[in-house]
């Protein structure tokens, strides 16, 4: 006999995405993902975008210019440059980027995922130009820490976004969390003169973000088990009792049918309960 188990409860679960390589939003961790609400600022026409967003003092758009790196695809072209599109810059004088959500400004609810790109990190205090050290931290609700991710040897050690394999370099950090997310902060121990680009933010509800696992049986002896593909870093979990003590994951590799990722499993004597777990 075979079950399918609810998920387990993981209100207190955040998940740190990257860093990794990012020429467009087609390159999003994000962009595969179901909300109800998503926001995507490229800064290429001002802060039209950030609605309930507060950036603290010191940053300002990056207009087309040698020194700017934007993100690839922002000029429509990519091709290796980024400085004919616009990026957020510290302005020569700020080591923290410090991005902090309103509740009430987003329908009620602060985002649950968070990403933005780092693009270049310019002069240095330390070090070679052009390489640094970059740490992501969130918090959601009460200060309450999310955890933190970190960029060692980030960059190309060139100050042009127009050099050669310029936006290369660029990578996308994020962070979600179901307790909601009130601020990230992003910075560099040994700069003041760094880009970022892509701010890019959404609320994914309790619904939307625990994927339904399915179960069909087709006769005679062969049950199928499908999941969602937007349900992103999930695995299929399998054990032969509850509570599930010791639950291992399903070797077989899924197959993409249509939306769903699916995968087979033959009838066998005993019981035997599925999950799906995010590590």
């Amino acid at each position: 006999m075979f079950f399918v188990v609810p998920l387990d409860t993981f209100a207190s679960e955040s998940t740190f995405y990257g860093p990794s390589p990012y020429l467009s939003f087609d390159d999003s961790p994000l962009k595969s993902l179901a909300f109800d609400y998503f926001y995507l600022e490229d800064f290429e026409t001002g802060f039209g975008n950030l609605r309930g967003v507060t950036i603290n003092e010191g940053w300002a758009i990056s207009n087309p210019s040698a020194l700017t790196d934007s993100v690839d695809a922002d000029d429509d072209n990519i091709d290796g440059v980024g400085n004919a599109g616009h990026s957020l810059f510290s302005g020569g004088g700020q080591p923290n980027l410090i991005i902090s959500f309103n509740a009430a400004a987003l329908g009620g609810h602060l985002p649950t995922h968070v990403g933005i790109v780092v693009t270049d990190i310019g002069q240095t205090s330390s070090g070679p130009p052009g390489i640094g050290v970059v740490t992501l931290t969130g918090e959601a609700t009460n200060a309450m820490p999310l955890g933190f991710l970190v960029e060692t040897n980030f960059g190309n050690g060139s100050l042009l976004g127009n050099s050669p394999g310029a936006t290369s370099e660029d990578r996308f950090l994020g962070v979600s969390s179901t307790m909601g997310i009130a601020h990230i902060r992003l910075y560099l121990t040994n700069s003041t003169d760094w880009e970022v680009d892509h701010l890019q933010f959404g609320y994914a509800s309790e619904s939307v973000l625990r994927p339904t696992l399915q179960i069909e049986f087709i006769p005679p002896e062969t049950v199928l088990l499908r999941w969602p593909t937007n349900a992103a870093g999930y695995l299929l979990q399998q054990t032969d009792e509850l509570p599930g003590l010791s639950w291992t994951s399903v070797l077989e590799t899924p197959t993409l049918v249509d939306t769903n990722n699916q995968v087979a499993q033959a009838l066998t004597a005993g019981r035997r309960y599925f999950r799906l777990m995010r590590p």
